[in-house]
């Protein structure tokens, strides 16, 4: 019997455990982790914050080399706690229909790309402070940390995941046989525009039911966005060579806008070019581009936008 009660213990934290799905993909859920931790929280919020916050550093270090910053102070982690509580429903949700949809996904790509390895693919079901609803560290370009937290903040329940996982399944693949200049640590804007327009462009491919809205996973970038297509084209070729962290935010970043702009125009543009370098070279030859080559191509198709600016379809 006491066997028995020990097996049913360590059967507790399997989906916290490195785990390999069918297809290959290495897979760890930090999410019962974090439930538990939340679970185990005191009452007092000063000394929730404090608590959560040692957890969060003793337990999950990787969360935290994932995240570009922290809360400054107790009443920041104590609203983030709060709001994680009343969506914790959500990204349970969230993370049992990642599973369901992750092998379905994969077959997709491969279907696409068959050199595309998902043994090589380490996929994390975690949270992220709501600072990215998906994230491929630079130094790791074959992990894949989704924070359920972020997506369920930003994107709610009934957002098309199979959609976003596509879309990062495929920068892991691009990764792999197009690695990032400088090992991700300094992009040139060209080249973050184009990765971001590709992956929209692939997993449009992959499910071309999906909208707009679900390829960007951003409604008001896929209504209002079209519009402003040949505006932002006439600026982003004054910017594409620039590394600049807050150059790349205008065009990149969430709830990043310039005035009448939407957010993320970049991936708009982006999807845009490669649409139009799709009716002459296949996916796999655009997934190879870079360097010299995607510049002058991005420079030349961004000055056709210019002048004949189309629909997203």
């Amino acid at each position: 019997m006491r066997s028995f009660w020990l097996l049913l213990y360590l059967a507790s934290f399997a989906f916290a455990l490195p785990g390999q799905t069918p297809d290959g993909v290495k897979t760890v859920d930090l999410l019962p982790g974090f439930r538990r931790c939340l679970d185990d929280l005191p009452a007092d919020p000063v000394r929730s914050s404090a608590a959560f916050r040692r957890w969060l550093q003793a337990a999950e270090p990787d969360v935290c080399r994932h995240l570009s910053s922290l809360p400054a102070d107790p009443a920041g982690w104590s609203a983030y706690l709060a709001e994680a509580r009343r969506l914790l429903p959500v990204m349970v949700l969230l993370s049992r229909r990642c599973m369901q949809v992750e092998p379905e996904v994969v077959h997709r790509l491969q279907q696409r790309f068959p050199d595309f390895d998902p043994a090589r693919v380490e996929l994390t079901l975690g949270f992220s402070l709501f600072r990215f609803d998906a994230r491929i560290p630079y130094d790791h370009p074959t992990q894949l940390w989704l924070g359920l937290d972020g997506i369920a903040s930003a994107h709610g329940a009934e957002c098309r995941l199979d959609v976003l996982l596509a879309h990062e399944m495929f920068h892991v693949y691009h990764f792999q046989n197009n690695p990032q200049p400088n090992a991700g640590r300094s992009v040139p804007l060209y080249r973050q525009v184009w990765q971001e327009g590709l992956a929209c462009y692939v997993a449009r491919q992959l499910y071309p039911e999906a909208s707009p809205a679900d390829v960007f996973l951003d409604p008001n970038l896929a209504a209002t966005g079209p519009r402003y297509v040949a505006t932002t084209a006439r600026a982003l070729l004054d910017d594409l060579q620039t590394d600049d962290d807050a150059a790349t935010s205008r065009y990149l970043a969430y709830h990043v806008s310039t005035g009448a702009l939407p957010a993320r125009m970049g991936y708009l543009l982006g999807y845009d070019v490669v649409s139009r370098c799709a009716v002459t070279q296949s996916l796999a030859q655009l997934s190879r581009l870079r360097g010299e080559n995607l510049l002058r191509l991005m420079q030349k198709e961004l000055h056709g936008l210019i002048q004949a600016p189309p629909a997203v379809p």
